[in-house]
């Protein structure tokens, strides 16, 4: 019985001490990020001012090495990789996507499209062997890069959304669409290129169907050093994503350091739904031009009733038209979507649209052949999992109402 006392004894004062230790971290500590952003960011905008002066070399490389310690070589060799005023298509992919890559790649083939492509994964963990030489076998025009090679893939590891600005800045196009393995193109991509709005400002973004919300606000504002800037509060879909990477360079840093592997972990991708708000995040915070495609969303899909949609989200361009969608045809991992028309935004609940002032639109015969396309080089692909798995049947099922 004394023994069993003493055990107790010793247990209660252990968990007293415990949360003594730990309330004395959390006031002392978690109010005081580790993190000074607004210090980050002057040493960005200090480390742009060295670059472009020729009597700094030293403090420029002394800042490169604290801002991006995860540069293999320095960032002037990594920019002596682009070859200006090339324009070309970058897509991310990995063992996980392989599949989609193969049926984006075939889709780009499908709607003839003449800008070069490169594949961007990071080390032989990210995308095998095996799969790299299928893909050149397959696709023997694209380009394969391996984004560790360029930068340390022990500092970064980056297998999911975080590499694809990476991406760009490791690319050797000058002018570049990003685009993810799941979307799928209504107009020539090379089209983009001719926006005014990204002439004019050198990157072009465009928007998702959500706004941010007051916890994502909060910590975007408190980024600030000017309070008094606006910040709209819509998400940005990163499905897409068109960058000038020589004019955009710093904006382009600064999403990359959002990224990383500390920053997302600690910081970014608390706040924010992965890679996709950082992009004009670190534009605005570095005071880099950007522009927004201003027609909001749309979706395409099943046509559910006159003036509502179910399907994906699709992007339209500045005359109302078309232009991409994300999602391809995945209705869910067990399922293809019906694609039978498209519509402006209205009223978005869950996967669906409906728009009280105007009815679904109908594709035009080219629009209904590239989708038609499309289809059949998805089914070519697909590989839905196992239907003898009852956790799939059961994923099938919610996913189904």
């Amino acid at each position: 019985m004394l023994q069993f006392n003493r055990r107790l004894t010793l247990i209660v004062t252990s968990s007293i001490l415990f949360c003594v230790l730990f309330f004395y971290r959390t006031l002392t500590f978690s109010s005081i990020p580790d993190v000074d952003f607004h210090h980050m960011i002057y040493l960005l905008k200090l480390y742009q001012k060295y670059s472009l002066e020729n009597n700094h070399q030293q403090q420029q490389q002394q800042l490169e090495i604290k801002l991006f310690p995860w540069f293999r070589n320095s960032l002037y060799e990594i920019q002596n990789l682009t070859h200006i005023n090339s324009k070309g298509i970058v897509i991310c992919t990995g063992n996980k996507h392989f599949n989609r890559t193969q049926i984006a790649l075939e889709g780009l083939l499908s709607i003839q499209n003449q800008l070069p492509i490169e594949i961007m994964y990071s080390s032989d963990e990210d995308l095998d062997h095996d799969l790299q030489r299928l893909l050149l076998e397959q696709f023997p025009l694209i380009k394969l890069i391996d984004l560790s090679t360029i930068f340390n893939d022990n500092l970064l590891q980056l297998r999911g959304w975080e590499i694809k600005p990476f991406a760009i800045l490791a690319s050797s196009f000058h002018h570049i669409i990003l685009m993810d393995s799941d979307v799928f193109f209504l107009q020539l991509p090379a089209k983009l290129f001719q926006n005014p709005l990204y002439i004019q400002n050198g990157a072009l973004f465009f928007y998702d169907r959500v706004n941010l919300n007051s916890n994502e606000l909060k910590w975007v504002k408190s980024l600030l050093i000017d309070h008094s800037i606006t910040v709209n509060n819509r998400t940005q879909e990163s499905g897409v994503v068109v960058m000038d990477k020589i004019r955009s360079l710093y904006g382009l840093l600064l999403t990359c350091k959002l990224n990383e592997k500390y920053l997302r972990e600690k910081y970014t991708y608390r706040y924010l739904y992965g890679d996709k708000d950082t992009y004009w995040l670190s534009f605005k915070l570095i005071n880099q031009t950007y522009a927004f495609l201003p027609t909001y969303t749309g979706t395409i899909g099943k046509i559910s009733h006159n003036n509502r949609i179910c399907g994906h989200i699709l992007h339209l361009d500045l005359n109302w038209k078309p232009l991409w969608w994300n999602g391809a045809f995945y209705k869910n991992p067990y399922r293809l979507l019906n694609i039978q028309g498209w519509l402006e935004e209205g009223i978005w609940n869950r996967a669906c649209i409906t728009n009280n002032k105007h009815r679904y639109r109908e594709f035009n015969g080219y629009q209904h052949r590239l989708i038609d396309s499309y289809k059949n080089i998805t089914k070519k692909f697909f590989k839905p999992p196992s239907w003898f798995s009852w956790k799939k049947w059961a994923g099938f099922i919610l996913q189904s109402f």
